[in-house]
């Protein structure tokens, strides 16, 4: 189905849930609920949106859920083990790249959490130092993944602040516990 062109207009929105712990997914944008869809004898669920806004919406198979981005001209396929569920998700189709970029984002900023736990205690040059070398990273990682794909503005905007709000945040952090954050 990811292979057929979808007219502009209208997104495509499927997958499979491997070890289902409900027999649904249900889609919601700005938590209000968009859709149920019914698992089929293969766990796969899928839909043609004629009406759907572009924008982050939510998918939900109980008791786990994940954003995801769509827009309209998308035609993207999830697969999901719900036994590991923010670690086993992967996109496939047009669209895809977006919201793989952002699921390898958030997988890499848990580890990174529990790693910066324990530099918030380092003088403010060096922990802005080490967010920064963490942000150009993200950032060249964003460069390569925006060369390679067809990404809209929206797009861009929405990919390049997954990854630069969590180190502001980072750092707004350092400063509400150390004092200003002051780059020396």
């Amino acid at each position: 189905s990811c292979k057929k062109d979808i007219p502009s207009d209208k997104i495509f929105f499927g997958g499979q849930i491997v070890n289902p712990s409900s027999t649904y997914v249900t889609l919601y944008k700005d938590n209000k609920k968009i859709d149920s869809l019914t698992l089929n004898y293969n766990y796969r669920f899928f839909k043609y949106y004629d009406s759907l806004e572009s924008g982050i919406y939510k998918i939900e198979h109980i008791p786990e859920y994940k954003s995801v981005f769509l827009e309209k001209g998308d035609s993207i396929w999830a697969r999901i083990n719900a036994s590991s569920f923010d670690e086993s998700i992967v996109f496939s189709g047009r669209g895809a790249a977006k919201n793989n970029f952002m699921m390898d984002l958030f997988l890499r900023f848990e580890e990174e959490n529990t790693f910066l736990s324990s530099k918030y205690s380092s003088d403010a040059k060096a922990f802005s130092v080490l967010i920064d070398s963490l942000l150009i990273e993200k950032k060249n990682k964003w460069i390569f993944m925006d060369s390679i794909n067809q990404l809209t503005p929206i797009s861009q905007k929405i990919t390049q602040a997954a990854y630069i709000y969590p180190y502001a945040t980072r750092k707004e952090r350092y400063a509400l516990l150390r004092g200003n954050l002051r780059d020396k």
